[in-house]
């Protein structure tokens, strides 16, 4: 087997050596007849009959063949080439062209479901400690879910490399970091001690989300010229995005008694999505080592579930218990629905609710979500290897 092995490639290679070269006439017989000669050419040895007892010269100006019979004409005007680079689908792999830098900018994901729920008092985050303060009369689901302004934040910052595979394509890797809040304050009304009256404080409710995302791209170059400038779309071909939100209420009690404290309840979660973005960008060259640039893009994402991480609570009481087994609601009375306070690994939910008289009412709980739709807008700069 081995044998035939060796015997196949070695006739593949003696198939090979006999053919042109691609773009190259095949060579032709040379012409050693003395009508060979002409411009262009160049002597050779022929054996010329000759006298007895005299030499001949190697070399004579009547015994010369053409070069052009061999493909080597010095006298064509034209000469075999290979097509223009251009006219491969893609060019030849470099990978020796790569860069790092940093980037900072503006992103504004639309959060549009969390928004909505923080400027509505009828809708309320199940584990938001806000809703979890002790209720009252004096105290409703539709005050203890404080209004708050849209989430908005602003700066973005993190760190690109760029790989050239390519002058028209390369890969690039991004880390990027984006955190947003509101945050809101009012009066609520609690009862610090069960043998206390009631006293009204002030509140204050935040609600910050922080967004990490990772991209992989490729990076279509329309228009390169190297060392100097280029102009490029950007395609995303996968990215990961981490969140983490963290809902706060603190309340500065005053007592009677003129004694003060600060009660402070946080519940922490998270969650992963994928996402893509697309857009377009360019880059200047100071220097060969150093450049600028701008990305325009529109990212596409969402995180569909967030998890419980950790829970503090506030201290100042435990929800309401149950009802007991034994007496059976009547069908057409609602049942409050208590809440209950989270747990690691909890899913966090939003409801609609009500107060009734004392009692809170919860409709059926949907899982949150974060929408991370919007546009990002970065500046970066590179330093090139």
């Amino acid at each position: 087997m081995k044998f035939c092995f060796i015997i196949f490639w070695s006739f593949i290679a003696l198939v090979l050596s006999n053919q042109p070269l691609w773009g190259q006439e095949p060579l032709s017989n040379p012409d050693f007849s003395t009508t060979a000669a002409s411009e262009g050419t160049v002597p050779v040895f022929k054996a010329t009959p000759s006298e007895k007892g005299t030499t001949v010269p190697p070399f004579s100006s009547s015994s010369t063949f053409s070069a052009t019979a061999l493909g080597y004409g010095t006298t064509s005007t034209t000469q075999p080439t290979l097509p223009p680079l251009e006219d491969f689908p893609l060019k030849p792999l470099e990978w020796g062209k790569w860069s790092v830098g940093l980037l900072i900018g503006v992103y504004h994901p639309s959060l549009d479901l969390l928004n909505h729920i923080l400027s509505d008092p009828n809708l309320g985050i199940v584990q938001d400690p806000n809703f979890l303060l002790p209720g009252n009369p004096d105290f409703p689901t539709t005050k203890r879910n404080i209004v708050t302004p849209h989430i908005f934040g602003l700066a973005e910052y993190g760190i690109e490399g760029q790989l050239e595979i390519n002058p028209k394509y390369s890969f690039t890797f991004a880390f990027a970091s984006w955190q947003g809040e509101s945050r809101a304050e009012d009066s609520v009304t609690i009862f610090t001690r069960s043998n206390q009256p009631p006293s009204v404080v002030p509140r204050d409710a935040r609600y910050h989300v922080t967004i990490n995302q990772f991209w992989w791209g490729l990076r279509y170059h329309f228009m390169n010229e190297p060392g100097k400038k280029k102009f490029y779309l950007n395609i995303g071909l996968l990215g990961v995005s981490g969140a983490y939100l963290t809902m706060d209420s603190l309340e500065r009690v005053i007592t009677n008694n003129n004694l003060s404290f600060d009660s402070v309840s946080v519940t922490e979660a998270s969650g992963y999505g994928f996402s893509t973005r697309f857009g377009a960008g360019g880059e200047y060259h100071f220097q060969k080592w150093l450049s600028i640039g701008t990305n325009i893009n529109y990212v596409m994402g969402k995180i569909s579930t967030l998890k419980v991480s950790r829970y503090f609570s506030s201290g100042f009481g435990e929800p309401l218990p149950a009802p007991p087994d034994s007496l059976p609601p009547d069908p057409t009375i609602p049942i409050p629905q208590p809440a209950t306070l989270p747990v690691p690994g909890d899913t966090i939910t939003y409801a609609p609710m009500t107060t009734i008289g004392a009692a809170d009412f919860m409709g059926k709980p949907q899982n949150l979500s974060l929408d991370l739709d919007g546009f990002d807008v970065t500046f970066y700069i590179q330093f090139h290897f």
